[in-house]
Order: C-alpha cells, then sequence, then structure tokens
C-alpha cells in the first residue's frame, strides 16, 4: 500500500509536467484568441449588418417614394376608372416585390397619415402611430424602433422617408424590419465563424500535441540519461537531431557524461597507481625495519637498508607534497603573488639540486641565455615548482650520456615575455599520448617499466 502512494506522489501529468504546460498553455491561448476575435467580430458584424440593411432600407424606401409620386401623376392624368384601378394595381404589386425581395414590411400614408398602401403582409394594419406621422409631416427621417400601437408582438426597425412633389410634403413611406430579419446575417456569419473555430480548434489541438511532444521528448530522454549519469553510468548518449537550445542542450551533456567517464577513468587510475605507489614502499619500510627489529638484517648492513627506508620515505612525502599542491590550486581563489626575479638564478639553483642524480646518469646538462640575468614577474615559488618538474622529467627520460638543454629567450612575436624551454634526447612521446600528458595522474608507461617513482602529477602541476 505504502509503495502504490508513492508511485501516485511521484507521478506527474497535466499541467505539472512541461509537456501538459506546453500544451494547454497553446490550447488555452488559441481558445483565448478564438473567444476576442468572435466578441470583436460579432459586435463589428452587428454594426456593419444594422448599417447595412438600414441603407437598403432607405433606398428601398426613396424607390418607392419616386414610384408613389409617378403613381399620382398618372393618376392625375388619367380618365378612366379602370385604368387609375390598373395603375394602383401595378404599385402595390411593386411594393410587394420590395417587400419580399428585402423581407420587411413596407406601409405609404399620406399627407393626413392615413394609409395609403401597404405590402399584402402589413395589409392588417389600421393606422400609424401620431409620433411617426408628425416626423413625416415636418419631413424628418425616421429610424427608431416601434411595434405600431401593438400591431407588431415587438418592437420592429422603422424606418421612414417623407414623399416630396414640388417641395412639399405630399405623404411618407415606412418600411419595418422585425429584429430576427436584422440579425440574421450576423447570426449566420457568427454560426459560420463558430464552425470554422471549432475546425481549427481541432487541427490546432493536434498540432500543439505533436509540437509539444516533439519538444518535450528530448527533455524526457536528457532526464533519463541524467539518472543515469547520476548513478555512475556514463556510457549512454544523447542522439541530436536540432540546432535549437535542446540540441545544444544535448550536446552539452554529452560532453559532460565524456568528460565524467573520462574522470572516472582517471580517478580509478588514480587509485589504482596511488595504491600501488603507496603499498610498495610501505612494504619495504615495514619489511626492513622488522629485519632490523628482529635482527634478520645485520649490524653492519643495516645503514645501507636504513638508506632505502629513508629513500622511500622521501618518495612517500614528494607523493603526498605534490596531491596537496593539486588540492591547494584546485581551491585556490586568490591570485598569486607576482613580484620579480630572476629567472635565469632559478634555473642554476634547480640544476644545482639534480647535481647528483645528473653524475649519476652521466648526463650533459647545457643553460643557454640571451643574458646573464633575466628579470621577470611571477609567482617565484610556483616557477620553482615548474622548472623542478619539467628538469626532474627531462632527467628521468634521458639515457645515460645523453644531453639536456635549458633555453631562456625573449619572444619576438609576443613583447614582454620570455620562453622557457627544456629539451633532453630520449625516446619522445608518440602523438596519440602527446595530448594527454597534461592531465592528472596520467602515464605513458603503464607498466612502470621506465617510470618507478611518478604518479601522474608532475606535468599536471606544471600546467
Amino acid at each position: 500500500m505504502k509503495f502504490t502512494t508513492n508511485i501516485r506522489k511521484n507521478h506527474k501529468h497535466g499541467m505539472r509536467t512541461i509537456f501538459g504546460k506546453m500544451f494547454w498553455t497553446n490550447i488555452l491561448t488559441l481558445v483565448i484568441v478564438i473567444v476576442i476575435i468572435g466578441v470583436m467580430l460579432f459586435g463589428l458584424l452587428g454594426n456593419y449588418v444594422n448599417d447595412e440593411k438600414t441603407d437598403v432600407l432607405i433606398r428601398t424606401a426613396d424607390a418607392i417614394s419616386t414610384s408613389t409620386v409617378a403613381l399620382q401623376l398618372k393618376l392625375n392624368l388619367s380618365t378612366g376608372s379602370a385604368e387609375r384601378l390598373k395603375y394602383h394595381q401595378e404599385y402595390l404589386s411593386s411594393i410587394d416585390l420590395l417587400s419580399s425581395i428585402t423581407e420587411s414590411y413596407i406601409c405609404v400614408i399620406d399627407e393626413e397619415g392615413g394609409i395609403y398602401g401597404t405590402s399584402t403582409n402589413l395589409s392588417t394594419l389600421s393606422s400609424v402611430p401620431s409620433r411617426i406621422v408628425k416626423l413625416i409631416q415636418m419631413g424628418a427621417d425616421v429610424k427608431h424602433f416601434d411595434d405600431f400601437n401593438g400591431h407588431f408582438q415587438s418592437p420592429v426597425l422603422v424606418i421612414g422617408r417623407p414623399i416630396r412633389f414640388n417641395d412639399q410634403v405630399i405623404g411618407g413611406v415606412l418600411i419595418c424590419m422585425p429584429t430576427p430579419m436584422l440579425n440574421q446575417a450576423k447570426y449566420e456569419i457568427t454560426f459560420l465563424f463558430l464552425i470554422s473555430a471549432i475546425i481549427t480548434g481541432i487541427i490546432a489541438f493536434f498540432i500543439a500535441f505533436l509540437a509539444a511532444q516533439k519538444i518535450t521528448s528530448p527533455l524526457k530522454q536528457m532526464n533519463k540519461i541524467t539518472k543515469l549519469i547520476a548513478n555512475g553510468d556514463f556510457s549512454h548518449t544523447l542522439q541530436v537531431e536540432t540546432n535549437d537550445e535542446i540540441g545544444e542542450l544535448a550536446l552539452n551533456l554529452n560532453s559532460m557524461a565524456q568528460s565524467l567517464q573520462k574522470l572516472e577513468e582517471t580517478r580509478s587510475s588514480f587509485i589504482s597507481n596511488v595504491s600501488h605507489e603507496l603499498r610498495t614502499p610501505m612494504t619495504t619500510i615495514s619489511g626492513f625495519i622488522e629485519g632490523i627489529l628482529d635482527g634478520t638484517i645485520p649490524k653492519d648492513n643495516q645503514e645501507k637498508y636504513l638508506q632505502i627506508v629513508l629513500s622511500e620515505t622521501k618518495r612517500l612525502s614528494k607523493l603526498v607534497s605534490d596531491m596537496l599542491a593539486v588540492s591547494k590550486m584546485n581551491s585556490q581563489t586568490e591570485p598569486l603573488p607576482m613580484l620579480p626575479f630572476d629567472i635565469n638564478e632559478v634555473i642554476r639553483i634547480t640544476i644545482i639540486r639534480f647535481e647528483q642524480v645528473i653524475e649519476e646518469k652521466n648526463l650533459e646538462i647545457a643553460a643557454v641565455f640571451e643574458e646573464d640575468s633575466c628579470l621577470v614577474l611571477g609567482d617565484k615559488d610556483s616557477i620553482c615548482r615548474v622548472i623542478t618538474n619539467l628538469l626532474d622529467n627531462a632527467v628521468k627520460f634521458s639515457d645515460p650520456g645523453r644531453k639536456v638543454v635549458f633555453e631562456v629567450k625573449s619572444d619576438p612575436a609576443i613583447k614582454n615575455k620570455v620562453d622557457v624551454s627544456v629539451y633532453n634526447e630520449g625516446l619522445g612521446i608518440s602523438k596519440d599520448e602527446a595530448d594527454n600528458i597534461w592531465e592528472r595522474f596520467y602515464k605513458t608507461d603503464k607498466s612502470r617499466s621506465k617510470d618507478k617513482k611518478g604518479v601522474g602529477l608532475g606535468l599536471y602541476i606544471v600546467k
């Protein structure tokens, strides 16, 4: 039961994952945009449709006004009642046609406000509100909502235009548009917008899903790889498929894994080297001291073996000193003290300290200086260690009877700098290993047949 509870707590879903955040953020943004566009479209479209409908009704009213004046002129000129009836019926038919086209109700009144003619759908209208008649008689246009004294169940948009003849108002044209008819176009366009929005939302849903999955998939792999790295497995690498920030992060993660793997190999090599370097002299020291104490080693040979013990003790001391130097350099935060000193004098003193080893291997030492004295600016103690380590390597890996050369010269390509070089006549280093000699605990001779004393810290300290 406890195991199940832990799984539920560690399980991530919904907005807690990057995938969920990206996916739902995109969907929410899309919904907000669609809603804003819909509201703006509905409002702007409503005004536009109303204006368009009003404009159509005004033009229709003007057309009816013109036909009414023409009808009145025909009636004044005609003599027979049959002819007058024919003109009137044609007039009413044209009103019905315009009513059908505009989906509206049309009413024509005379100068007294009486009904002169109506469309068929308004034939039951008995009277026109007096407030509308007064506006027409005043020659004013009418545009407001009215229910025509209860004739319509709800207020309708009324567009009224006075009929003028010889600059006199002889009547008026009233066109009524019910609200559902007025908003029909707006509703139809809004419906089409909703359909389009739904289709767009479905497409965007899948696009957002695929985009979020494509972006978060490498992150999931990185998460998996980092867990393996945290557990000490550096063998896995990420496949870099993009050139964006995620691809750069994957490259950096691969580089970090390689560096950690290399560091782990170095650490293992270091433990092996240090263990060997510590075990051998400790065994030697312990064995010789026990031999002296229990009398196994005769008194006349004790001094010889004590010299060996002293040599091994110095060797251990140097190993500890080098390790402490590395630790100090890695943790150092303050800058080194930069003071002037004579680099040539440092080289001379260092050679003198190696005099015994040089004579034992019968080496020839040459110091090539441009001048007897060469003042430089730096940390003298650190440079002394550099010169010591370089000379130690040069002597150690030189064959007996060979030559070691120190050279100090100015560099014409770089002002205010001097080059200090150390050469020997040894076997050399292969190109494959030349780039690795500056790393900690690296030794070209893994079997220690040539270098039995070093642990691979000398050149690292130099660098």
